[in-house]
């Protein structure tokens, strides 16, 4: 596997295929910067435009095994993180939502 560990984009058809041709297996994106928990989520809602727009070539994944079939699929993976917690804030009970909008990094520094 291939995976670019930390990736800051503006998305684009463009940039999704650029991946393509640079056959990466996943990506890191982040979602959360400057972001508190309601920007995370919208962040989220235009990551699934994407999905429906581009889903030739790029593919939503949380686990090893959806990085393995969005590959098998020819497409790139895109895996979902923060910068830092700042959507998280003062609710721990919002690590769970996240992880649930599929969220699988965060930087606590």
């Amino acid at each position: 596997m291939f995976i670019d560990a930390l990736q800051y984009i503006a998305p684009s058809r463009a940039v999704f295929e650029q991946m393509r041709a640079g056959r990466l297996s996943a990506v890191h994106v982040t979602v959360g910067y400057h972001e508190d928990f309601l920007g995370v989520v919208q962040n989220l809602q235009v990551w699934n435009r994407w999905f429906e727009e581009c889903g030739d070539v790029i593919a939503r994944a949380v686990t090893c095994d959806e990085i393995r079939a969005a590959n098998a699929a020819g497409k790139t993976a895109i895996l979902f993180g923060l910068q830092n917690p700042l959507a998280i804030g003062a609710d721990i009970g919002r690590v769970e939502i996240l992880a649930q909008l599929g969220i699988r990094f965060c930087q606590i520094t």
